[in-house]
C-alpha cells in the first residue's frame, strides 16, 4: 500500500506486482471504482466500519471478471449481532487532528442491525516541498446493515458512504496554490436475497450500486474546477450446489457503468454481462478447483478467462499448492474518454489488457492452546500485456 502525501491523499494497493488498477475491490460484493483514476481510492475508507477484509492473490478473472489481474480485495462492513451493544470513540492529537466514531449493533428474533458513523479532521501539512499552506483534510463516513429472515432464507441490506475533502498543492514547483481543494464522495448500496431452494442448492440474488463523485475546487484557476461522476449499477444471480466432496458455483451478472463530466460535455455508458462456473473437489489429501468465465462488453472486445488450482495435504497442517490462471482489465470510461482537453484525451480505441499468471508454494500451520503459527512461501509469475 502506498500513500502520496498525508491523510486524504491518493492511496493505492499493489498485489503481485500489478498496479492498483489491476486489483478488483468489492464492498459487500459490490464492485467499486474511482471517477478520476479508474481504481478504488482507499484514502477515505473508514476503519471503524470494517468487520473484515479478505484478499485473494493472483489472476481471478475466471470468477470475478475485469480488473482481477493482481487479485481481489473484498471488504465486509460490520453486521448486526444477537445481543445489543454500543460503543463510542474519541481521540485528538497534533496538527489539529481529531476523530470521533459511534458503533451500534444488535438483533432480535432473526433481525440484525448495525450502524457506524465516523468523523475525522486534521490541519495537516503541505505535501509540496516548498509549500506553506497546510493540506487540511476532513471526512464524514457512515455504514449500515440490516438482515431480515425471509422464510428459510434471508434478506441482506447494506450501505456505505464516505465524503472527504482534502487540500491540493497544484503543479507549481515553487509554492502552493492557495485554497485548492478536492472533494471525493464514494457510496455503495446492496440488496441481497439468500435462499435455499433445495438442501444442496443455495441461491443468491444481489442488486447493487456504487457511485463515485470527484469535485475540484479552485477559486483562482478555472481549469482546476471539475465535477466527474461515475456510477456502476450491477446485479448478479449466483447458485451454489453442494454434493459433499463436489461443489459447483454458477451464475450470471451484469454491471452497467455510467460516466458524466458536464464541463467537458461527456456522458457515456458501458455494459458488461458475464456467465461463470466454478467446480471444486475437496478430498482428504487433495483439493482441486477450476473456473471459467465469459464477459461480453458493449464498448470493447469480449474476453474468456479461466483458472485452475490444486492443493495437496501430505500431513496435518502442511499444504502444497499450485495455481494457473488468466486475467484481463477492460478499459474504464476514464481510460476511454478522460481527460478531454486541448493537450490530452482518452482513447476510445483501447483494447482490454490481458494477463497470465501462476504460483506455487508451501504453507505450514500449527495450532495449540497458546495460539496458532503459520509459515508460508510462494513463488509467482505474472505476464501482463
Amino acid at each position: 500500500m502506498a500513500s502520496y502525501g498525508g491523510p486524504g491523499k491518493g492511496t493505492s494497493v499493489f498485489l503481485r506486482g500489478a498496479n492498483s488498477g489491476h486489483t478488483l475491490v468489492l464492498v459487500d460484493g459490490v464492485r467499486m471504482g474511482s471517477a478520476t483514476t479508474g481504481s478504488f481510492d482507499w484514502a477515505n475508507l473508514p476503519a471503524s466500519a470494517i468487520e473484515r477484509i479478505e484478499i485473494v492473490r493472483g489472476p481471478q478473472s475466471g470468477l470475478y471478471g475485469s480488473d482481477a489481474i493482481g487479485g481481489v480485495i473484498q471488504i465486509f462492513t460490520k453486521k448486526g449481532a444477537d445481543e445489543p451493544s454500543a460503543r463510542a470513540y474519541l481521540e485528538a492529537g497534533g496538527l489539529g487532528s481529531s476523530r470521533a466514531s459511534v458503533d451500534v449493533r444488535g438483533g432480535k428474533e432473526g433481525v440484525r442491525y448495525a450502524l457506524t458513523a465516523e468523523g475525522y479532521r486534521t490541519r495537516g501539512v503541505s505535501a509540496a516541498a516548498n509549500g506553506t499552506e497546510p493540506d487540511s483534510f476532513h471526512t464524514t463516513n457512515w455504514s449500515a446493515s440490516l438482515d431480515l429472515p425471509v422464510g428459510d432464507g434471508a434478506l441482506h441490506l447494506s450501505g456505505l458512504s464516505t465524503d472527504g475533502t482534502t487540500g491540493l498543492d497544484g503543479g507549481f514547483p515553487f509554492g502552493d496554490v492557495l485554497n485548492y481543494k478536492q472533494r471525493l464522495q464514494q457510496r455503495a448500496l446492496r440488496t441481497e436475497l439468500e435462499y435455499p431452494v433445495l438442501d444442496a442448492w443455495l441461491m443468491r440474488l444481489r442488486i447493487g450500486r456504487s457511485e463515485d463523485i470527484s469535485i475540484g475546487m479552485d477559486p483562482a484557476t478555472a481549469s482546476n474546477n471539475w465535477r466527474i461522476r461515475t456510477r456502476i449499477d450491477q446485479w448478479a444471480w449466483e447458485n451454489q450446489l453442494d454434493f459433499g466432496r463436489l461443489g459447483i458455483v454458477a451464475g450470471v451478472e451484469q454491471y452497467r457503468s455510467y460516466g458524466k463530466n458536464p464541463s467537458q460535455r461527456i456522458d457515456k455508458r458501458m455494459d458488461q454481462t458475464a456467465g461463470f462456473v466454478e467446480i471444486g473437489w475437496h478430498g482428504d489429501l487433495l483439493d482441486a478447483t477450476a473456473t471459467l468465465r465469459h464477459d461480453r462488453n458493449s464498448l470493447v472486445a469480449n474476453k474468456t478467462t479461466y483458472r485452475i488450482g490444486v492443493a495437496a495435504h501430505p500431513s496435518t497442517g502442511l499444504t502444497v499448492f499450485a495455481n494457473y490462471g488468466t486475467g484481463f482489465k477492460a478499459p474504464s470510461l476514464n481510460d476511454l474518454y478522460w481527460p478531454a482537453s486541448a493537450w490530452s484525451a482518452g482513447n476510445p480505441n483501447l483494447k482490454p489488457e490481458s494477463s497470465t499468471g501462476w504460483d506455487a508454494g508451501i504453507r505450514w500451520q500449527q495450532e495449540s492452546d497458546w495460539g496458532a503459527l503459520t509459515l508460508s512461501a510462494t513463488y509467482f509469475r505474472q505476464d501482463i500485456r
